[in-house]
């Protein structure tokens, strides 16, 4: 984690700079060279776009219609440092919606588990959003932090009931 303390880092100053990585990843050694932001998502990925020309970052987007919600929590733990939490989430004011589950990550492997239950136990889909993480309300951006710094995360959120 020397990158989150070291201010002349690059990998620092986009993420700080764009609300990188959202996928609440952090990138390999070889895509560190060269990082764009998705125009969908403030997802960031690979490519080939020359130094300083990132563009502005976009406004987050509103939140979605009132509607009828069920909150729960679920607590997703990551074996360990390279093991990746496996969700991609879109920013909201105050908020993160999860945009897709990648399998084979601590995020799935949760959800397995919790599915297998019986009862079962909570999973995160798609759509859901995210409230809070490890205590963290109301700043997507500070719940993405928690995502990449921590291994364990308690995370409330809730799902449309017309799901």
């Amino acid at each position: 984690k020397h990158w989150f303390k070291n201010p002349s880092c690059r990998f620092r100053q986009l993420v700080l700079a764009m609300g990188a990585n959202c996928g609440c990843e952090q990138p390999k050694d070889a895509e560190l060279k060269q990082l764009v932001p998705s125009p969908a998502t403030d997802e960031v990925v690979p490519g080939k776009a020359p130094v300083g020309q990132f563009g502005a970052m976009a406004e987050p987007e509103p939140l979605p219609a009132e509607e009828e919600r069920r909150y729960f929590e679920i607590t997703v733990s990551k074996l360990g440092p390279e093991d990746r939490l496996g969700m991609d989430v879109k920013h909201l004011p105050g908020l993160l919606e999860v945009v897709a589950i990648f399998p084979d990550c601590a995020v799935e492997r949760v959800n397995k588990t919790n599915r297998a239950k019986s009862p079962a136990g909570e999973t995160l889909i798609p759509q859901d959003l995210i409230h809070s993480i490890n205590g963290v309300t109301g700043n997507d951006r500070k719940m993405v932090d928690q995502c990449r710094l921590e291994s364990k995360l308690v995370i409330k959120a809730s799902r449309s009931l017309q799901r």
